[in-house]
């Protein structure tokens, strides 16, 4: 398996540094390893953090980052157009409606940085 750059089985194998400065490689064939570098540098940011994201190509993780999405979007459309909107009292459904949110937003950043973080570094 060539660990410096090269493909195996079509999945990109590269050496990655981890910030203790050691090297860990990606041996799985289910392992994709991708460098966001070069976009965020197009955007100008530099972002030391998200050199590369970590993703397990496993269809039932895949499965389940979906029906979780899709749960946290279903309530969301739930408690927006069947509870706050619909409520009497237009303050206490907006102050619960930016509450709500806020959580909403932090649960759905929360779980894109568990899907993406590679447990090892």
């Amino acid at each position: 398996m060539d660990s410096g750059g090269g493909q195996s089985h079509g999945v990109i194998v590269r050496t990655l540094k981890s910030r203790s400065g050691g090297d860990y490689t990606t041996y799985d064939d289910s392992v994709v390893v991708i460098d966001c570098g070069p976009f965020w540098h197009r955007l100008g940011i530099s972002w030391p953090d998200c050199q590369t994201l970590w993703f397990v190509k496993d269809i039932c993780g895949v499965i389940c980052v979906l029906f979780t999405w899709g749960l946290i979007f279903y309530a969301d459309f739930v408690v927006t157009f069947v509870v706050l909107i619909p409520a009497p009292n237009q303050i206490h459904s907006i102050i619960n409606g930016v509450i709500f949110h806020f959580f909403v937003c932090m649960a759905l950043v929360a779980h894109t940085k568990c899907v993406l973080t590679d447990p090892v570094s």
